[in-house]
């Protein structure tokens, strides 16, 4: 995680690991949605300096691609699945 409020000196604030190899990311607010070969990680870090590992979804495949769309999260998977998950308010 960086710091870009100065965009010609961006600092690094921390670093997060995740338990996969990330593929792709979604990101709304505070929360990140990161797409691996075991599925979906939530990370969320509306505290910069501490970012935690909010929950994990185990797709039946590698999560290719996140998209966001109002409350839901949107995952594909494998070779042409989709999975829907809606985040609760």
């Amino acid at each position: 995680i960086n710091d870009v409020s100065n965009p010609r000196v961006p600092v690094r604030v921390t670093t997060f690991r995740t338990q996969v190899r990330p593929q792709t990311l979604g990101v709304r607010g505070s929360l990140a949605y990161i797409g691996g070969p075991d599925g979906l990680q939530i990370v969320d870090f509306s505290n910069p300096s501490k970012p935690i590992l909010a929950g994990s979804f185990k797709t039946a495949g590698p999560a290719q691609d996140v998209a966001l769309a109002d409350s839901l999260v949107l995952v594909a998977i494998g070779k042409g699945g989709v999975v829907i998950l809606r985040q609760s308010q």
